[in-house]
C-alpha cells in the first residue's frame, strides 16, 4: 500500500512539471515566487524533470517489490 502513495505522488509531480505550460502566471512561478526563489525555469527543465518523475514512477511500480520486502539479494535473484 506504502508503494502506491509513493508512485501516486510521483505521477501528480510528473504531471504538475511535465503538462502544466511554462508562463509567468503558472503554478510552478507561482510556488517560487512565493518562497523568494528568482529563478524562472524553461521547458527544458520542466520536461526533463516531468519526465524523471514519470521514470521513477514506473520504475518503482515495476520493480518497488525489490525495495519493500525482506527477502535477501540472493533470495530474490534465485
Amino acid at each position: 500500500m506504502l508503494i502506491i502513495a509513493f508512485v501516486s505522488f510521483l505521477l501528480l509531480n510528473a504531471i504538475f512539471w511535465g503538462l502544466i505550460p511554462v508562463d509567468k502566471y503558472s503554478p510552478h512561478q507561482l510556488l517560487l515566487n512565493f518562497f523568494n526563489v528568482d529563478y524562472t525555469p524553461g521547458i527544458y527543465f520542466h520536461l526533463f524533470i516531468g519526465t524523471a518523475f514519470y521514470v521513477l514512477a514506473v520504475l518503482l511500480i515495476h520493480k518497488g517489490e525489490l525495495l519493500f520486502t525482506e527477502k535477501s539479494v540472493n533470495d530474490i535473484c534465485a
